[in-house]
């Protein structure tokens, strides 16, 4: 079953209608695991509260209907499928929470990239990688969204920040790392950059707000001053 064909399944009454939680995610031999009730993902917003015997009577707040997917953002141009789910969740806002845990972005259009975090619950994103061949001022336009992603607990940077020689990058540096500051749960970080974390290592450092389980620096030059704060 494709996603039109769901969509037009959904097309009823919201108040009518009993699904809250669609879940796109490739899970493999663990689908009947997961929604066998042995481990049903049951969130907040999707949780049913007991009703009154004269529930039918109360007019009761529209409940938003998530829908869970793992988005690899790599071809230069959306595919059809990616294209179809935004629209429909476009035309649907407020009512569907669209939901990423696993995101990643391979050389995709700038362009293309904003609107598709525009759209999806920048809150859910648990595990983030970047792999784009960016200016390190382009990284720094996107970086107050990673400040949103505050749930996200693994992320994953490499082959970006290629110098900008008309731009310091001392600023740019600041803006990104200081986002940091706002990613409570992050426990591993691999960083995979010639130019980024030379000389401001410490700065990085310093806002972290939790101590990393694995911090992983490859390809990166790193001097006396960034080694002696990693000691």
């Amino acid at each position: 079953m494709d996603l039109k064909t769901i969509a037009a399944n959904l097309l009823i009454p919201q108040r009518k209608c009993k699904l809250h939680v669609l879940d796109l995610r490739n899970t493999g031999q663990d689908f009947w695991r997961m929604w066998s009730g042995s481990s049903v993902h049951v969130s907040s917003s999707s949780s049913m509260a007991p009703m009154a015997e004269d529930g039918s009577r109360i007019k009761k707040p529209l409940v938003p209907f998530e829908v869970f997917t793992e988005l690899q953002l790599k071809e230069r141009t959306m595919s059809e499928f990616l294209t179809y789910l935004l629209k429909w969740v476009e035309q649907r806002d407020p009512f569907i929470h669209l939901c990423c845990k696993k995101l990643k972005m391979v050389s995709f259009p700038m362009d293309n990239i904003m609107k598709v975090l525009s759209m999806v619950h920048l809150d859910c994103i648990q595990e983030l990688h970047v792999n784009c061949t960016w200016h390190l001022s382009t990284l720094a336009v996107i970086a107050p969204l990673l400040g949103q992603m505050s749930n996200v607990q693994k992320l994953f940077v490499s082959h970006t920040h290629l110098p900008d020689p008309e731009e310091s990058n001392e600023q740019h540096t600041v803006k990104i790392t200081a986002q940091f500051l706002r990613l409570h749960h992050l426990h591993d970080l691999h960083l995979e950059s010639r130019l980024y974390l030379e000389g401001c290592l410490d700065q990085m450092l310093r806002c972290l707000m939790n101590p990393l389980d694995n911090l992983l620096i490859i390809h990166c030059l790193l001097t006396d001053s960034d080694l002696t704060h990693l000691s």
